[in-house]
């Protein structure tokens, strides 16, 4: 449970939102100079980026996944071995992935980061997660913030593309970053 914003009230947090948290606290603990503490534990979890890591990954995020769908689940783990993968990258809560990833493209120039973010729907789950650690690992070197939790949420519900919600989440970072682009606030 955490505490609802403004209210007081407890709130509850989803397997994945648990898993997120679990993952950034372990990278701050590992910031502290002499610390290694947790390096076993996030360097098993940032096997979860492909399915032939996930086993490897299952160990540290196992106990985080529980009441999640198989695909759900694949999606967690590949959301959070990009977290664990990105410690510099700082935490930008409440901002779309499409804005992070159009102050990206003005940073470096080019077109490279637009085309990569419009292929972003017709990728599977396993692609999109390679496509986004890349971009994601670009951030970090522009200096660019990104919210891990709209991540993480995104890759849950990658689903197939065959339905109208998975083809939602797949557009919605496309959306965002042209309207960013475009300077238009939503």
């Amino acid at each position: 449970m955490t505490i609802a914003a403004g209210t007081g009230e407890p709130q509850p947090v989803t397997p994945t939102q648990a898993l997120m948290q679990e993952t950034l606290r372990r990278l701050a603990a590992n910031r502290v100079p002499g610390s290694n503490l947790y390096s076993g534990w996030l360097a098993d979890l940032r096997h979860g980026i492909t399915r032939t890591g996930e086993s490897r990954a299952v160990v540290p995020a196992g106990p985080y996944l529980g009441g999640l769908s198989p695909r759900e689940r694949s999606g967690a783990l590949r959301a959070a071995a990009i977290r664990a993968s990105n410690k510099d990258v700082r935490n930008a809560k409440g901002r779309a992935l499409g804005v992070s990833f159009a102050s990206l493209s003005r940073a470096v120039g080019g077109s490279s980061v637009e085309r990569q973010v419009a292929t972003l729907p017709l990728l599977d789950l396993e692609s999109a997660a390679a496509a986004l650690d890349g971009l994601v690992d670009r951030c970090s070197s522009a200096g660019v913030a990104v919210d891990f939790a709209a991540l993480a949420r995104t890759l849950v519900h990658w689903g197939t593309g065959a339905t109208p919600r998975s083809q939602e989440i797949r557009n919605q970072i496309v959306l965002d970053f042209h309207y960013a682009a475009a300077g238009v606030t939503r």
